[in-house]
């Protein structure tokens, strides 16, 4: 009975290091993951995106933008009014277009690239970007919004903004530890055609880790045509 036990003892061990190689957490959430809302009607989905950003620092205009990863620069997100209280309005305008073009100008250009996320702001006549997870964690304080969470994300893998309405393609909910997202990607579109579920955790301060990350479809021989 002794062998039997050392047995037991050895393959339950072994199974608590092979969770703990996959990177699963000790307790997570198990809530429904909730898909993003989609605009209300007059309100675009840039609009949607800033409302749910609630900066700490104290600024009157936030726009962000994404670039590369297969599309050209677009705002995803933006609240506020720009340069509201500046002393030289046009000056200041100036300045958001100036550090908007350098950024662009500073990007590859290919279909392949990672993307890349910018965020602008503007308090009175002070204009300032930002474009590290660190310097956008900062700016929202304590991330409590599942948008700010994903806003982080997009900063540190050049990924797209999330897709309202399908909690398939992108979701989230709210964990003891911040919030986690999920989100799915195509990691081969052809031989094999290969689609994956990423979930990922965005603690408070902005310290992200992924959970877990699933084959949802895999194809051996096939090509996936757009």
């Amino acid at each position: 009975m002794r062998q039997s036990n050392d047995m037991l003892s050895l393959v339950l061990g072994l199974v608590g290091t092979i969770g703990c190689a996959h990177g699963q957490p000790a307790a997570h959430s198990t809530a429904a993951f909730q898909a993003f809302e989609c605009p209300p009607g007059g309100m675009s989905d840039a609009q949607a995106f800033g409302r749910a950003l609630t900066p700490a620092l104290d600024v009157q205009y936030l726009e962000v933008i994404s670039h590369g990863g297969g599309h050209d620069a677009v705002t995803v997100a933006e609240r506020g009014a720009k340069c509201l209280g500046a002393t030289n309005a046009a000056a200041c305008d100036a300045e958001l277009s100036r550090l908007r073009q350098a950024w662009l100008q500073a990007q590859p250009s290919c279909e392949d690239c990672r993307g890349a996320t910018l965020v602008l702001t503007t308090r009175g006549d002070d204009v300032a970007q930002r474009t590290r997870p660190e310097e956008i964690a900062a700016l929202f304080g304590t991330i409590d919004t599942p948008a700010e969470a994903w806003l982080l994300l997009m900063a540190r893998d050049g990924g797209p903004p999330y897709t309202c309405g399908d909690p398939s393609a992108s979701a989230y909910r709210v964990s003891s530890d911040g919030i986690e997202l999920s989100r799915q990607e195509w990691t081969s579109t052809c031989r094999p055609v290969e689609r994956v579920e990423v979930v990922e955790s965005v603690d408070r301060n902005g310290a992200a880790r992924t959970l877990r990350r699933t084959v949802v479809e895999h194809e051996a021989e096939e090509c996936f045509v757009p």
